[in-house]
Formats: structure tokens, sequence, C-alpha cells
């Protein structure tokens, strides 16, 4: 047998990813997994060569468990996360199962390695429920971002909602059955898009109520008419966000649970993107936010006005669109299969045909292009016998 059992590949790193590649044209993984898996096998990899072993067919469970303990070295000196080092040692297991035609003794890297287990318990207190603390945090949010970024904040502490459930509640509608009922329905953002309703017990939560129906005034929701949830949320929200992480200590601003680093960093170090600017990216130059026609003509008039429209409503006019076409090449077909039958009757009953001019001179099938919009010079016309 050929090195690294016959993968195709002399290095054993490639040879792994392979492997994950073969497994992914499969269906046995996806092709994220295969990429994400290669990465940590070229890392052990790597490792193994630093060792002396540069074969596949020279790896063994005792090797991985060596890698695998000094890991767990890592781990508990804080360079590395518990769940980051099992998932290293599992995608060793992972290609070494798939290259040995699912031979392979698995290590585990909790109890053969030593790697500590995964958690995921809070070792401290939410900052938004310290009171004082977030109601600066709200007060601050209204005078830095607005009114409305202040009553998302709020509603989503009061009533438990998501940011996106509380930037598209209509606050005034909601008021009202609040005080009819002694409860909120929350039907736009929710998960699934089922409807849920929250119960209003307290004073804090009306008071939250009231003062959002301030901030949306005429509107239909807290969210401003003139912004979609895209730049919302990447916008005043996103301030919000920040400034209530700010006056809290640290943690999201609806729910308190700690921020990402990859959030933290991103927040800070990346640009916000603005509708309709040109940005530069690996293909070239394109136009964030506005997606190019579909098609030319008619259908890419209104592919490019369907642009405008948000969730259902754009689908909706996608759909209009595919039925547009569907029925003017319909139509055109049952013209010309119409004219054809009434040509051909006619021109039984005559003694010489009439002379065939316009489309059917040139010999085309159907009068019109692939593109409604593209129309022949020359309209078919219905012909009389001499």
């Amino acid at each position: 047998m050929s090195r690294n059992f016959g993968l195709g590949s002399r290095d054993m790193g490639t040879a792994g990813q392979y492997a994950l590649n073969n497994s992914a044209r499969d269906g046995a993984v996806s092709f994220s997994t295969a990429a994400t898996n290669g990465d940590r096998w070229q890392s052990f990899a790597d490792w193994a060569k630093d060792e002396g072993v540069k074969k596949m067919e020279n790896v063994t469970p005792e090797l991985v468990k060596e890698y695998g303990q000094e890991l767990a070295e890592k781990v508990n000196n804080g360079d590395m996360s518990a769940s980051t080092a099992q998932n290293y040692v599992s995608a060793v297991n992972s290609v070494m199962n798939i290259a040995t035609g699912n031979k392979w003794e698995s290590v585990s890297p909790t109890k053969d390695c030593g790697i500590a287990q995964r958690s995921a318990v809070r070792e401290g207190a939410p900052g938004a429920l310290d009171r004082a603390a977030f109601g600066r945090a709200v007060e601050a949010v209204r005078d830095q971002v607005g009114a409305r970024a202040g009553a998302v904040v709020e509603l989503a502490r009061e009533l438990g909602l998501r940011s996106k459930e509380a930037s598209l509640l209509d606050a005034r509608g909601a008021l009202t059955e609040a005080q009819e009922r002694g409860a909120v329905t929350i039907s736009d953002g929710t998960k699934g898009g089922r409807e849920r309703e929250v119960p209003i017990t307290s004073e804090g939560q009306r008071e939250a109520l009231e003062r959002a129906a301030q901030a949306q005034g005429d509107a239909r929701a807290v969210m401003p008419p003139g912004e979609n949830w895209q730049t919302w949320r990447e916008g005043e929200l996103r301030d919000a966000r920040e400034v209530v992480q700010e006056h809290t200590g640290g943690g999201c601003t609806i729910c308190g649970r700690p921020m990402p680093a990859s959030v933290t960093r991103r927040s800070q170090a990346t640009p916000r993107p603005v509708q309709g600017v040109r940005s530069q990216t690996k293909t070239g130059t394109r136009r964030r936010g506005w997606p190019s026609p579909r098609s030319w003509g008619m259908v890419g008039l209104m592919w490019s006005l369907s642009t405008s429209a948000v969730g259902v409503e754009k689908l909706f006019a996608y759909r209009i669109c595919i039925m547009y076409h569907i029925c003017i090449d319909t139509l055109y077909i049952d013209t010309i299969r119409k004219d054809l039958i009434w040509h051909e009757k006619e021109s039984r009953l005559s003694k010489s045909p009439p002379p065939l001019t316009g489309w059917q001179a040139r010999g085309s099938s159907r009068p019109f292009g692939r593109c409604a919009s593209v129309w022949a010079p020359e309209a078919p016309t219905r012909f009389t016998s001499t």
C-alpha cells in the first residue's frame, strides 16, 4: 500500500484533508466540518512531524494521547479552552477513522488525555441585574443614542423580549392590550414566527411600555420607520449595546451574558457597513446592499424594484416576477399556435399559400426573445388568402 493509506499525498497533513474532502463528497460530513477538522488535523500533523512521525500509518492511539496531554496542559495554564482542546483531539479521531476504514481505536479527550470537562455554568452574575446600574445605562443610551434605542433596551429588560422583538413591537397597541388584558402578544421578531404572550404583572413593565409608546410616536413600531432591521441592528442598536455593556460592567444589553471576544474586537476594529457604499472585495468592487438584477428587461426591472421590500414582501415580489415571465411566455406561445392553425386552415382552402412575412419568413420559432422586454421588429399578424 502507498504512503498515508493511499489518500493521494505523501504529506500527512494534506492526506488528512483529502480524507475529509472525500467524506464530505460522500455526504458523511458537511464541507464546512471538513474544512474545520482539516485545520485541526494540520496542527496535529505539524506536532507529529516534530515528534518524528511523518506517515499516517505510524500514528497510534498512544501518540494521540500524548498530543492530548499537551493540550490539557495548555488548558490548565489558561492558554486554551477545554472545548477547543477536545475538538482538536476529536478531529484526529475523525481523520484516522476515515483513513483506516473505521478500524481506528478512538481516544477520549477527557478520560485518556485528561482534558477538563466543558462547562457552560456562569461564574458571575449578569451586570444588568443591578437595577441602579441598569437605570444609569438606560439613561445614558437615551442621551447618547436616542429615545428609541433606550426604549428597546428597557423593553428587553422589563418584558424579557429579544432585541428584534422589542424593536418590531407596536408599543402603543401593546400598552392598550396590557391595560385591557394584563398581557402583551408578541408576534413580530419571534423565533420561528410563533406568537407568544408576556404577562404584565408589575408597574415597571407598564412604565416601560408607556415610555416606549411615547418614543414610538405615530410610527408602526419602536424601530425608526425609515430603517430596516439590518441597518437598525448595525447602527443605533449596536451603539446602545456598547453603552449598556460599559455601564453594567460587561455582558449583553438584553440578558447580561458575557459578550464574545470576537464581537468586542469587531465592534472596535470593523467599521459599520453603510447602505449603498461601494466596498472592495476579492472579486472586485461591488455595491453593498444592492443585489444585481437576475436578468435584463422587464424581469430584471421587477427584481430591482423588489429589492426595496423585506421578508415576505420580497419573496412575494420575486414570485410575481417569475410568474410574470411564465405567463408572458405562455401567452405568446398560445398566440403563435393559434396563428399557425389558422394559417394552415386558410392555406388548404386557397390554391396557393400566402407568402410568409415578418418573424415567420425569418424562420424564427417564436416572435419574441427569452426576455419579455425584447420585442421583435414585427409582431405576428393575421394572413388573408388571395
